[in-house]
């Protein structure tokens, strides 16, 4: 692999971790936008690490999030499960930061489980990263 995706790929998985905290630290504050923002967010830094092991970068998110579907969940290589964790997430933060509609603690509790259940199910393809 290219060290320039390799180098990506470090920093992003590393944006990955500092929105995955950030969104766990942010709902102990009852700040509930902001958990759902970071939480997205966190699953976006995640594909795209994965994505630059496949030496790709997306500019737009829906290009990312389809490439990211391609290649590893209609391949099998992941669960079809979290097609609808990205779709959900998604929307939760786009309600969150556009649609001024509240998100309750309960929505936050709900983001935040689902990027656990994303970033458990991804983690282990990233190892490569530091082979």
């Amino acid at each position: 692999m290219d060290e320039y995706f390799k180098d990506y790929a470090r920093y992003e998985f590393k944006k990955a971790e500092q929105a995955r905290r950030a969104a766990h630290n942010n709902f102990a504050l009852n700040d509930f936008d902001t958990t759902v923002n970071r939480a997205y967010y966190a699953m976006f830094h995640i594909m795209t690490a994965a994505m630059a092991l496949k030496s790709l970068q997306y500019s737009r998110h829906n290009n990312l999030i389809r490439a990211f579907r391609k290649e590893y969940i209609a391949t099998g290589k992941l669960k079809k499960e979290l097609s609808g964790i990205i779709t959900k997430s998604e929307n939760m933060r786009d309600q969150a930061d556009y649609r001024h509609i509240e998100i309750t603690k309960e929505d936050a509790a709900v983001s935040l489980e689902r990027l656990d259940v994303f970033y458990d199910q991804v983690q282990p393809l990233l190892r490569e990263i530091d082979e």
